[in-house]
């Protein structure tokens, strides 16, 4: 190379010797430099870990919700079907062993006549469905009105024996 001086960061003897700190000075930057990556990253870990931490608490608690839904819901529907007595109950554990550390309670209560404004209406009653699991302290809700009537009768609508004969006389 002709007419271009070439430096190697090296003093003139080439001994290894800085060349005015210009070696050591390179070499405080490049640790710092790698101080700083490692900090960076250490705390990019440290949120990734927490938000990691944050999802799974909620996939477990929504896990929780839709599983107590379907309990309470299933318990609800056995009500309504006739298949159990509307009545106070509880709290039972499932006898199913996948259901282990569950268990169920059932309210009821009739509505007074003054919240129902006074209509003429069918009693209804207040059926409130408790669903615990006992291990994660969680407890889900269900209410629901029903009429207080034998499963499957509905007002003004026909029982399983039938609609009277004189109503289709002609």
């Amino acid at each position: 190379m002709i007419g271009r001086a070439h430096s190697t960061g090296r003093g003139a003897a080439g001994r290894g010797e800085p060349a005015a700190g210009g070696w050591a000075r390179r070499s405080g930057v490049v640790l710092l430099e790698v101080v700083l990556a490692l900090s960076i990253f250490f705390c990019a870990s440290l949120a990734l870990l927490a938000a990691t931490n944050i999802a799974l608490r909620t996939a477990r608690r929504v896990q929780l919700e839709a599983q107590a839904a379907d309990l309470a819901i299933s318990l609800l529907s056995e009500i309504q079907m006739g298949q159990r007595v509307p009545a106070d109950e509880g709290p039972e554990p499932y006898e199913d062993e996948a259901l282990e550390g569950w268990t169920w309670e059932t309210t009821i209560e009739p509505v007074e006549e003054d919240t129902l404004l006074g209509l003429d209406i069918p009693q209804f009653l207040r059926v409130e469905i408790i669903i615990r699991y006992e291990a994660e302290d969680y407890a889900y809700r269900l209410v629901e009105l029903m009429t207080d009537e034998a499963p499957g009768e509905e007002p003004g609508m026909p029982g399983p024996e039938g609609p009277p004969e004189d109503e289709f006389a002609m």
